[in-house]
């Protein structure tokens, strides 16, 4: 998803690998063989060949410019479908660990809805952001989507287990009318 924006924004290869945080079977050296080898997005799509990504990337080619948002969701969804089903709760390691990919599932959830809750969003919209498998349960996701505004979503959010945090941030977002320093 980084390197496609890269590319889709002409940024270097250095701008590029910067912030791409290369972990897994793909070593650096892979991805920045990828983004030096490829002049545009569809050139990167092609060198991704054999990657478990690349037939996603080429349904999604004709529409990347035009819609980058949803596409690059469907990427994170497929990316967080893929990490799941490759972790077996064998052990408390992987049991753990699938523990903490869901809360970042849930994080990351909680991110969109704040950003499209404020923006008024239309809930059928939302609804396709939303990553599944976190821990929030499916009827709270779907109740913080189809909240009617912005000041009954916070509400609807600090009802949530530990909302410490959202209740305090809740007189920041009112006061300055901005998110952005709660969502980073």
């Amino acid at each position: 998803k980084t390197m496609l924006r890269g590319k889709t924004y002409n940024a270097k290869t250095e701008e590029i690998m910067r912030a791409i945080r290369p972990a897994g079977k793909y070593p650096e050296q892979y991805w920045r063989n990828i983004i030096q080898q490829s002049k545009t997005v569809e050139e990167t799509i092609e060198n991704l060949k054999g990657n478990e990504y690349y037939e996603l990337l080429r349904t999604l080619q004709e529409e990347w410019r035009t819609n980058l948002a949803e596409c690059e969701n469907k990427l994170e969804h497929q990316y967080y479908e893929s990490l799941l089903h490759s972790v077996k709760t064998r052990s408390e390691a992987n049991t753990l660990f699938i523990d903490f990919i869901r809360r970042e599932i849930d994080i990351i959830n909680l991110k969109t809805l704040l950003m499209t809750k404020y923006e008024n969003v239309e809930p059928d919209k939302i609804s396709t952001m939303i990553l599944p498998n976190g821990e929030l349960q499916e009827k709270t996701i779907k109740r913080l989507i189809q909240a009617a505004d912005f000041t009954v979503f916070l509400e609807e959010l600090q009802q949530l287990q530990n909302s410490e945090a959202i209740k305090d941030k809740n007189g920041t977002i009112t006061q300055t009318g901005s998110l952005t320093q709660e969502i980073r």
